[in-house]
């Protein structure tokens, strides 16, 4: 890079990961020594906040620097999540949810969205995280189609976690997800999207922390720092020429073996190009000594910088979404609301007509509001709970007596697909439905995200799936309680039991 010294390329495959005000990270692009910033959907800030702090820290830079976001949760409610689109299983409507997380993207300072999520699941393992169903040829489908749909709005896709977590099983001791051992498996069931999005122009790959035995015979290695998975697999077999990024290497799997420092530097010795990390500074240092020394070749460095550099020009170059787009995103939401909700069993009348008592526990506070607003304008006389998701005894003491007065019992909750170990429905969820049941109330349950504990709720009247509880799929099931509506969604995996 002749117009680029040691120092400045050095800073340009490093993403700091912005976790809200931090004055060394903002010393750190003063510096030139961030190439880019990540913004984790829970620690993104609301929404002129962060175009605020983006367009300070873009002020601060040496150079323009590229910004990533989580496009489930961190782009607003109007971008479909992976388990809606699955839900809804129709691709005009995952492309178009590709163009609106641009969209939504740009509009905040953002060109890199991470999406789709590639993780196919299977077997009886807890969902790893959002996804777009455990079918391969969906899933590849619908990830193509976000990926067109995405870039040409103007931002990059990265497809994630390569080579795909949806076969691993976790070890929460080791701190390991092991993927399967079998080659075929994961040539037909977890590459298989990533071929279809790569033909469809794929931006960016991230990879994912877990260890692929079929690929690798270092017991317990990371994808995050094997050559045979980002260069073997990734550049050679499947031929991908974009950036690829780490995932944020703070996370456990990478703490319970490595310092930062130590995890950077063989991240990018295996061939990543752009090394996620909330610390910096020390990166910085260590990338910047081994380099110095020849512990890896320059060469290493210059590819790497080369393919950030290509796709910093071919995001300038290209187009970028404006106020249009923007503003379809509501009317997108609701299709894609109403297209994802699957009624299994019943009837809405058997709650609607009833007065119902509506009950909510696991929703965040936002929800909940949204949820009891719609309640007493949808549903005339209905009382509304809201309880925690482990509900004190005292908060159940409300529920039973209102009952009383009650024509039938809508129960709503929220288990949340993200994270190796699940998250667990607790048995007072379901003693709160038995007890319903039991005054002889119409019970209907509508489960929200994983939904893998809908035969738990085998004895409700009226059972129903939403992918999400963001308010356009709230706004949906009061919709199909009032009869405005025919629900067409799919259960986005297979739920044995059903």
């Amino acid at each position: 890079m002749p117009t680029m010294t040691f120092e400045e390329q050095v800073g340009r495959v490093i993403i700091a990961v912005w976790r809200g005000e931090s004055e060394e990270i903002a010393a750190q692009v003063a510096l030139g020594r961030a190439g880019g910033l990540y913004i984790p959907a829970e620690a993104a800030p609301a929404e002129g906040e962060l175009t605020a702090t983006l367009n300070r820290l873009q002020r601060l830079a040496t150079h323009p620097l590229l910004c990533l976001a989580d496009a489930e949760g961190g782009l607003g409610p109007f971008v479909p999540g992976g388990l809606a689109l699955a839900a809804a299983r129709r691709i005009d409507l995952a492309r178009r949810a590709g163009a609106q997380a641009a969209a939504e993207a740009r509009a905040r300072g953002i060109q890199l969205v991470l999406a789709p999520p590639f993780d196919v699941p299977r077997g009886a393992s807890p969902l790893p995280g959002p996804c777009l169903g455990d079918n391969p040829s969906l899933v590849a489908h619908l990830g193509a189609a976000f990926v067109e749909g995405c870039q040409a709005a103007g931002a990059f896709a990265v497809g994630r976690y390569f080579p795909g977590r949806g076969g691993a099983a976790y070890d929460a001791q080791k701190h390991l997800a092991v993927l399967s051992p079998n080659r075929l498996a994961l040539e037909k069931i977890d590459l298989a999207p990533y071929a279809e999005a790569c033909r469809a122009g794929l931006g960016a790959i991230m990879t994912g922390h877990l260890h692929v035995p079929a690929l690798d015979t270092l017991a317990n290695r990371l994808a995050t720092h094997s050559s045979a998975v980002v260069e073997g697999l990734l550049r050679g077999s499947l031929q991908f020429q974009g950036p690829v990024l780490s995932s944020d290497l703070d996370a456990p799997e990478v703490n319970a073996r490595y310092g930062p420092a130590e995890a950077a530097v063989l991240a990018f010795a295996a061939g990543h190009d752009l090394l996620v990390t909330g610390h910096p500074a020390e990166v910085y240092r260590a990338l910047y000594e081994v380099l110095l020394h020849g512990d890896i070749p320059p060469a290493r460095l210059h590819e790497a910088v080369a393919r950030v550099e290509a796709a910093r020009q071919r995001l300038a170059e290209g187009p970028c979404a404006g106020e249009e787009a923007l503003a379809a995103g509501p009317e997108l939401a609701r299709e894609v609301a109403r297209a994802s909700l699957v009624a299994i069993r019943g009837r809405p009348h058997l709650v609607a007509r009833r007065r119902p008592l509506v009950i909510a526990q696991r929703l965040a506070p936002a929800s909940g509001e949204t949820l009891r607003r719609l309640a007493a304008s949808r549903l005339p006389g209905a009382g509304v709970h809201l309880l925690d998701a482990e509900p004190a005894p005292a908060q159940l003491e409300t529920v039973m007596p209102a009952t009383a007065s009650a024509g039938a019992a809508l129960l709503v909750v929220e288990r949340s697909p993200g994270g190796w170990e699940g998250d667990a429905l607790s048995e007072a969820t379901i003693d709160l439905a038995q007890a319903l049941k039991q005054r002889g109330l119409p019970l209907g349950v509508a489960l929200i995200g994983d939904p893998s504990a809908l035969p738990r709720f085998a004895a409700s009247d009226l059972l129903l799936y939403l992918p999400g509880s963001a308010a356009p799929h709230l706004e949906a099931l009061f919709a199909y309680l009032g009869g405005e509506f025919e629900p067409t969604g799919r259960l986005p995996i297979f739920v044995p039991g059903l």
